[in-house]
């Protein structure tokens, strides 16, 4: 996700920003304007708290494709 470093996780890596800026850009306008904006939570390891970000794509994490 971030080849220097993860302790700020998903909010901050270089595979968001990627997404957001290269990929989403490429995605047809009739498209792009039916994604809504969501709220994705994410976890640093040895971090109790959760951080947040507005993402309106993303990797799927291990839970959103597999479940509990």
């Amino acid at each position: 996700m971030n080849p220097r470093e993860n302790s700020t996780g998903w909010p901050e890596s270089d595979m968001r920003w990627w997404l957001q800026e290269s990929i989403l850009p490429l995605f047809p306008d009739n498209l792009r304007s039916n994604i809504k904006e969501v709220t994705k939570y994410s976890y640093v390891y040895k971090n109790a708290d959760p951080l947040s970000s507005k993402d309106t794509i993303w990797i799927p994490s291990v839970r959103e494709v597999f479940g509990n």
